[in-house]
């Protein structure tokens, strides 16, 4: 059934005895071509059912030398993942490789309720601009579509095409796009309803070329004027002639018709077809692509074949899909009118074993997922559900993520508390795109039901607890969520690879929260291993990301340089660069290379993960803290804010899981407490309950950390060190975070005048942070501690530490007090475009007219804002604009 669907990027094959129109193919190609590049970047060919627009532009681009990229629309399209997969695989079809990022990105399923496709987009615009020969990309039927999101996309496709591309829409109906913009820019050129009539030259030309009729002039004239020059009308209408001896009487009734010329011509050739091809007509009209065996299966008669040459021998609207011949549609208006007449003739339940049997056909061909659209059209939920649940695992490997979750959100709620399985998946799926919101009520559902038997019960309880899990991990259980993976481990059974793999990352999870590095790491690991066997590039790079991060929470910096690299090289081979996911990966290179002390790569490095990862909410708020490290090592404590607040605004859209959140509040604390505002810092700290009288719990140690140096700020140097003890004494703390407890408490010791406990507690996390190559770490803490690294550097030179004293030298060397010495103030020179979006916010306008006023996204305006506000320390429009009135930057 693959070819099912390679049709759809095909370009239809040119029909024997097709009617030439030089007249509308002249118009269409003039002066298309300049220098081997095209001069405008679309032709709209646009007009109501049956004026010929397909035939048109099929006929127009078999006459030409450039290449052809063909997609043929239909309803399953209106999806924004199926439509752009489409989209590149028939530009794949014409050079093989375009759009290998865009397309992995589309297959990991991972936009969820998508805002901005820019970085989708950007990679596949850049692989046409590469194209070395122009190619027409043609989307026919594009009417269709109705999804607002991907109607942006297209335009922004097409306003950013490279001259090496054109896009050619067929539609009956014009889409929502500024086409007065591209009118003025001569990008555009359009063939609408008034050109493609027919002139009565052309109707009579056609008449005679391709009916062999030949009628008097005013015969013609009256037919012409009938038609109105409609393409379909006149085909019907020689088709009616043809059958009928007495044509002027024939015509005669046409001009006196009180009904639409389209019905009563429809009437008039249907009424004189032979009753077994009637019957086959009306009985296939359910299809929407069909060939011999289907249409067998669905008349259950013997004489498709014969039928379906009949039909194409008399004209009667059938148009071939592939080169050979095998598959067929009926033309667009010509299926609508079956179909009216097939409700007119036959009764529901009649119509509904037309659609069964199209449903077991494909079942029996292996094609689970047009069958289950089949029971969507068909009006039979429960159907579609049994079959969905019954395909599920492999319809998620064949036809992603993304299209699994519509058809769930199609279904109503008594079919899948029906199937509770498939409240587990919608669960799942929802939870990777958008977070815990959605998910809460099917787990709510899920919870209680059980399988058939002991083994299904066992598999269902597997499965449940793995979403239960993650669920857990969003809620910051982490206790429960490390038993709940457990659990999952010991139920599911081996023919289960995609959830015990998910059991394993969730086991891996809990235990990373918690600090539990060396237990965390078999877990991933395990699911990395696992994943690899399963040939699914998209989870090898989930659970090897999941490794990585654990290596640098751990502190195991060298194991995780190698880890990445071999990571990166995997997702290049497998066209995953652009995937949100890979996001991780250069936000990890980033964190390891600030840690090296790199920060202006560092932070390129951070903006590029940014940037992949804005598609897929959980991973753009995990990237957000490293942006906030870097940041805060180059002293830029408002864009440190801005960053925080983006986290902030994505959890209260969408949800996201405490190992985001916490960290981002604990960032928070500590850019206060930098600002001089101890107060705030502790308030935000008591927030997540966070306070000198709780006892340190799993995953807190950093919350704890950020407290005993608002401690010390706050001069309560004795509870600071009980913090700090207590910390240590743990034995959770990655290396990270161990070198800044023993640089906080070798503060406290020099406060208190003891310079030989300082230097001990120095010469500690030095020992510690050189075996794995730390170093920002230090250049971050080392404002007060001058005179310790000095005392501890010339003791390793008596006592014969070169290596050890060789590293306090190049720590010291990297030292410069000037880049913190700003760090007191909120304020940060603001980039151009935000002085553009501060000046539009002074003078009123809201994020919709500042979006329309500077071409941005709604989404990019918010992103800005929020950038504004860090750096100028407010958390409000009125605030901002009085902060930028007192610094000047605004009149």
């Amino acid at each position: 059934m693959d070819n099912l669907l390679q049709i759809k990027v095909t370009l239809p094959p040119k029909k024997p005895g097709l009617f030439a129109r030089p007249r509308i193919t002249e118009l269409l190609g003039d002066n298309l071509i300049v220098s081997r590049q095209f001069s405008r970047q679309l032709t709209l060919v646009s007009a109501p059912a049956g004026f010929g627009k397909t035939t048109v532009v099929q006929d127009w681009l078999y006459e030409r030398k450039e290449a052809v990229a063909w997609l043929s629309v239909d309803e399953r399209d209106d999806d924004f993942l199926h439509f752009w997969t489409y989209v590149v695989t028939a530009l794949q079809a014409v050079e093989k490789g375009m759009g290998k990022t865009t397309l992995a990105l589309l297959q990991a399923g991972s936009l969820g309720k998508l805002l901005e496709f820019e970085s989708m987009l950007i990679p596949l615009l850049n692989d046409i601009k590469s194209l070395k020969a122009p190619v027409h990309l043609v989307i026919d039927d594009y009417h269709l579509i109705t999804n607002g999101t991907i109607h942006k996309s297209m335009w922004y496709f097409i306003e950013n095409l490279p001259p090496s591309a054109h896009v050619v829409l067929v539609t009956r109906a014009d889409p929502p796009w500024p086409l007065a913009k591209m009118r003025a820019r001569n990008n555009l050129v359009e063939a609408r309803q008034a050109t493609l009539k027919f002139t009565l030259d052309e109707t009579e030309q056609l008449l005679a070329q391709i009916f062999k009729l030949h009628l008097t002039a005013d015969n013609l004239k009256v037919l012409h004027n009938q038609t109105e020059g409609w393409g379909a009308g006149l085909q019907l209408a020689a088709l009616s002639l043809v059958q009928n001896p007495e044509k002027a009487e024939f015509i005669e009734h046409l001009a006196g018709s009180k009904h639409h010329a389209m019905a009563f011509l429809y009437e008039e050739v249907f009424s004189r077809l032979e009753t077994s091809l009637k019957d086959f007509l009306l009985k296939t009209s359910v299809l929407r692509q069909l060939n011999v065996p289907l249409c067998k299966a669905v008349t259950g008669g013997n004489e498709s074949a014969a039928m379906l040459r009949r039909i194409e021998q008399e004209n009667l609207f059938l148009v071939h899909m592939d080169g050979k011949r095998t598959w067929f549609r009926y033309h667009a208006l010509f299926g609508d009118l079956l179909r009216q007449q097939l409700h007119k003739t036959c009764d529901d339940r009649q119509v509904a074993q037309l659609y069964q049997r199209a449903i077991d056909f494909f079942l029996d061909s292996g094609a689970p997922s047009e069958a289950i659209r089949y029971a969507l059209i068909a009006g039979s939920p429960e159907r579609a559900a049994s079959i969905l649940q019954e395909h599920i695992d492999d319809l998620w490997f064949s036809q992603g993520r993304r299209q699994l979750t519509n058809w769930l959100d199609r279904l109503p709620i008594d079919c899948l508390e029906a199937r509770p399985r498939l409240l587990i998946y919608r669960a799942l799926f929802h939870l990777i795109d958008e977070g815990k919101e959605e998910a809460r009520a099917c787990l709510r559902s899920a919870v209680g039901h059980s399988g058939s038997d002991r083994g299904d019960q066992h598999e269902f309880a597997g499965m449940l607890a793995v979403v239960q899990a993650y669920y857990s991990i969003f809620e910051n259980e982490l206790d429960r969520a490390h038993e709940l993976a457990e659990r999952a481990l010991k139920m599911l059974p081996s023919n289960k690879p995609f959830w015990r793999i998910s059991a394993a990352i969730n086991a891996g999870d809990a235990k990373t929260l918690a600090n539990d590095w060396d237990g965390a790491h078999i877990d991933y690991m395990s699911a990395y291993r696992e994943s690899k066997k399963i040939s699914n590039p998209y989870v090898v790079l989930t659970s090897g990301v999941k490794a990585v991060n654990n290596l640098w929470a751990g502190g195991k910096l060298q194991q995780m340089q190698i880890l990445l690299e071999q990571l990166q090289q995997y997702i290049s081979e497998h066209g995953l660069t652009g995937v949100p996911r890979a996001g991780i990966i250069w936000g990890l290179q980033g964190a390891l290379t600030r840690e090296q002390g790199n920060l202006e790569a560092a932070e390129r490095m951070v903006a590029h993960s940014l940037e992949i990862s804005e598609l897929e909410k959980p991973t753009l708020g995990f990237n957000y803290l490293f942006q906030i490290a870097v940041s805060f090592s180059r002293g830029k404590l408002g864009t440190a804010l801005a960053a925080v607040g983006q986290i902030e605004i994505i959890h209260q859209q969408s949800g996201l899981p405490g190992f985001v959140t916490l960290p981002a509040a604990v960032w928070k604390a500590r850019l206060q407490l930098a600002a001089g505002n101890p107060e705030l810092a502790r308030e935000t700290l008591a927030e997540i309950g966070v306070r000198e009288q709780v006892a340190i719990s799993g995953g807190q140690e950093a919350a704890y950390l950020t407290l005993a140096r608002v401690l010390v700020a706050e001069s309560k140097n004795q509870e600071a060190g009980k913090i700090l003890n207590a910390l240590i004494a743990t034995g959770r703390m990655g290396v990270g975070l161990r070198i800044e407890a023993l640089l906080s408490f070798c503060r406290l010791e020099l406060m208190a005048g003891n310079m030989r406990a300082a230097a001990h507690h120095l010469k500690q996390a030095l020992s510690i942070g050189m075996g794995e190559g730390y170093f920002q770490v230090f250049l971050d803490e080392i404002q007060g501690l001058e005179s310790c690294f000095a005392q501890v550097f010339s003791w390793l030179n008596a006592n014969a530490s070169p290596v050890l004293a060789g590293y306090i030298q190049d720590i010291l060397a990297h030292v410069d007090f000037s880049s913190k010495a700003e760090q007191g103030s909120l304020v940060e020179e603001l980039s151009a475009r935000e002085l553009e979006v501060l000046t539009l916010i002074g003078q009123g306008f809201s994020n919709q007219d500042i979006a329309r006023e500077l071409f941005l996204t709604e989404g990019t305006v918010k992103w800005h804002t929020g950038n504004i506000y860090g750096k100028l320390g407010v958390k409000s429009r009125t605030r901002a604009v009085a902060r930028a009135r007192e610094l000047n930057l605004l009149s």
